[in-house]
């Protein structure tokens, strides 16, 4: 899973404008943006690879989160 972040800080642009704050997505958006389904992110959360927040039974993943899930999980080149 290859992940452009010029792709998550324009998502994150159009959501927040100019205003530098480090950008929230709900399980509907970071979908989207990852391209995975909604059984992949609760896999994810019940595995504990992702950091989350549960607000009345809605999930919220900041910016930081995703990264260090991918950078955890990054293959490097040998």
């Amino acid at each position: 899973m290859k992940l452009n972040n010029n792709r998550l800080d324009k998502v994150s642009r159009e959501h927040l404008g100019s205003e530098v704050v480090e950008p929230i997505y709900n399980t509907d958006q970071l979908m989207n943006l990852l391209q995975v389904s909604r059984r992949t992110l609760q896999d994810w959360r019940d595995k504990g690879l992702i950091e989350f927040s549960a607000i009345r039974g809605k999930f919220y993943y900041r910016y930081s989160s995703v990264m260090k899930m991918l950078e955890n999980h990054s293959i490097k080149p040998f």
